[in-house]
């Protein structure tokens, strides 16, 4: 798995696995909005020379060391990142996401999923309790 991007302080990483033909975002610990859509448009620049329609989105989240990310990042995923990855794979997308494990970032997941949905992006999407499980199903994935 190659770097893509790395946020100076590691909380935004993304990352690309040319083997099995994936991309990876990982998010942790607090998040700058800058951060966030940089980790995101690495992705969006790399689709153009390797062309993977599978992505992981690992939130690596827990009380003691809680992800904070800026609501306007999260609109921008939503509103930015998402369709144009959608529209980009010719709506065949396939994401792995890794819950988290604190009750509010669970429910920031599900908010943004509803406004994906409203916005007629449906992609194959599976939860997953771990990163490990996740990249297991993504690499058996067609």
């Amino acid at each position: 798995m190659d770097l893509l991007y790395q946020s100076a302080n590691d909380c935004a990483n993304s990352y690309i696995d040319n083997e099995s033909n994936y991309y990876l975002i990982r998010l942790q610990k607090k998040v700058s909005e800058q951060e966030y859509k940089a980790a995101y448009s690495s992705i969006l620049e790399e689709y153009e020379t390797n062309s993977y329609t599978k992505l992981i989105l690992s939130v690596v989240d827990n009380d003691s060391a809680p992800l904070s990310v800026p609501f306007s990042a999260r609109s921008w995923f939503a509103s930015y990142f998402a369709p144009k990855f959608y529209t980009a794979t010719n709506k065949n997308a396939v994401v792995a996401m890794v819950k988290p494990q604190t009750k509010f970032q669970n429910n920031m997941v599900n908010v943004i999923v509803g406004v994906i949905e409203k916005a007629n992006i449906q992609v194959k999407l599976e939860y997953f309790e771990s990163e490990e499980d996740a990249i297991d199903w993504i690499k058996n994935t067609n």
